[in-house]
């Protein structure tokens, strides 16, 4: 197995001629090669979507996002979620490749924030949540992580149903080091994962 990217951090797309803007100065279509070449030699070949952060999208849509560069500077609203979609769909067709990584698939952090929450993502709270955002300084710690738990629930699922509509044998693969964090912790993801590290 081969592991390289699709689209990394910068929101920019190791191939060429896709819906995503290709990498700044790529010369060659690079992640379609490597799939061909890895499947020469019998080799599985993943790529890479960086989840909570992509620079590109995050300068192109300020109101939705805490800022960049930075980590987990997404929350995972209705657009961000759409173009998560189309980009995993893009790379898988584009590509050829058999699976992909997935990486930092957390809500934006409490730093990134900065004590103020951006109206797209109160938004996003009162549809999980069922009801108004309390406020910044009256939303308790258990209502902050069940409206993570959802939104993370929420963007795997768009995730998952993409990847396995577009190739139903596609690898997906988590990158997580905090398997025990109370936002993920017995989640949808975490049992539903095709590979996890």
């Amino acid at each position: 197995m081969i592991q390289t990217f699709a689209i990394s951090c910068n929101g920019c797309a190791w191939y060429q001629g896709g819906k995503i803007p290709a990498q700044p100065g790529l010369t060659y279509d690079f992640l379609p090669e490597v799939v061909r070449l890895g499947h020469k030699k019998g080799m599985k070949v993943m790529g890479y979507f960086c989840i909570g952060a992509n620079t590109r999208w995050g300068s192109e849509h300020p109101e939705l996002s805490y800022g960049t560069p930075s980590a987990y500077h997404l929350p995972f609203t209705d657009d961000y979620l759409d173009y998560l979609g189309l980009a995993i769909e893009d790379a898988l067709t584009k590509s050829g490749m058999d699976g992909f990584m997935v990486d930092w698939v957390w809500n934006p952090t409490d730093k990134v924030r900065n004590g103020r929450w951006l109206p797209a993502e109160k938004q996003l709270f009162e549809r999980l949540a069922g009801r108004p955002f309390p406020g910044e300084d009256k939303l308790t710690a258990e209502e902050k992580l069940a409206y993570e738990r959802k939104a993370l629930d929420r963007c795997w699922e768009r995730i998952h149903s993409t990847a396995k509509r577009v190739k139903s044998d596609c690898v997906i693969w988590l990158s997580c080091n905090q398997v025990r964090d109370p936002s993920i912790a017995g989640s949808r993801m975490l049992k539903e994962v095709d590979w996890l590290m």
